[in-house]
């Protein structure tokens, strides 16, 4: 199996590391995944070390039972020595200590908890960054960071504080009488200045413009059986009581506003019966409360 990264935790810690190989998967990032991705009868340690060696980046699910963890310290060894880009997700506060604070301690956290399912969309954002992928913007509320914008790529133009400190510097006598290249100077720094505002006024009054409530979604039409989960953010109330088929329909049904083309001949055959689906062969862009939502439904499928 060709993948780009490799999942180290603890088997007491399975569950959020399957949340967020699925997370990282639906944004097509290929993972290594244990138990998954070892076929009956292998030998463990050599499938590790080789799909450790092969990857390009290491997400390491960091705990109380991650710090104890033989498996654990012995894949962030080979990840480390095989100079593998280290990316640690802290499910909790426990201390780096020994060969966990040796590897660990420089590399950029990810601080998780206490929920770490509200970060997840941290850990994708950084994984696509590590490895040269681009993030695609997408439309969340309001509150949500611009990391985690998508559909159309927003930046405000700002003063750096190295620019402001600069400038603070360039000061001369007060009784100095301006040349004229000063004044070309102060001229074109005042068409600068009110670039800058007018970018920045631009950026804002689009931000404003673009932001959705919770009960809002960009780019697909509420159809089908559970046309609130493209809305906004289910709740444990919203799928509790569903069977295992009710909630497979329910999930795949976010992708099916998308146009997905689906692989699974059950679901094929389900939503090509559905007058409002239309496949499209392109790529699907989820909205963050889309994948929120699925990444729920997928937890009590599971149970």
């Amino acid at each position: 199996m060709n993948h780009e990264v490799f999942i180290s935790y603890s088997s007491r810690d399975r569950e959020a590391a399957q949340i967020i190989c699925s997370a990282l998967e639906q944004n097509d990032v290929k993972c290594w995944i244990a138990p998954r991705d070892i076929p009956a009868g292998a030998e463990y340690g050599d499938l590790i070390d080789e799909a450790i060696r092969r990857s390009v980046a290491a997400i390491v699910i960091f705990s109380e039972t991650a710090a104890s963890s033989v498996w654990v310290k012995a894949e962030m060894n080979v990840a480390f020595d095989e100079q593998k880009i280290i990316i640690p997700f802290r499910l909790d506060q426990t201390p780096l200590q020994g060969q966990s604070r040796l590897i660990l301690n420089h590399k950029h956290w990810i601080d998780a908890y206490p929920d770490y399912k509200l970060k997840i969309d941290d850990l994708v954002v950084a994984v696509l960054r590590a490895l040269g992928k681009s993030v695609v913007n997408e439309t969340e509320e309001s509150s949500v960071s611009p990391v985690q914008v998508e559909d159309i790529d927003v930046k405000s133009v700002l003063v750096s504080p190295e620019n402001k400190r600069a400038r603070a510097t360039e000061s001369r006598p007060a009784s100095a009488k301006p040349s004229r290249s000063g004044k070309k100077w102060a001229i074109a720094l005042i068409a600068v200045l009110a670039l800058l505002l007018v970018g920045a006024g631009a950026g804002y009054l689009y931000q404003k413009l673009s932001d959705k409530t919770t009960t809002e979604e960009v780019g697909v039409e509420p159809v089908g059986k559970y046309p609130f989960t493209s809305q906004r953010l289910i709740t444990e109330k919203d799928v509790e009581g569903l069977s295992i088929s009710e909630l497979r329909i329910m999930r795949n049904e976010i992708y099916a506003r998308h146009g997905h083309i689906f692989k699974d001949a059950e679901m094929r055959n389900y939503f090509g019966a559905q007058k409002w689906y239309k496949p499209r062969p392109t790529s699907v862009k989820l909205s963050a409360i889309e994948r929120k939502n699925i990444l729920l439904i997928q937890q009590y499928e599971n149970l």
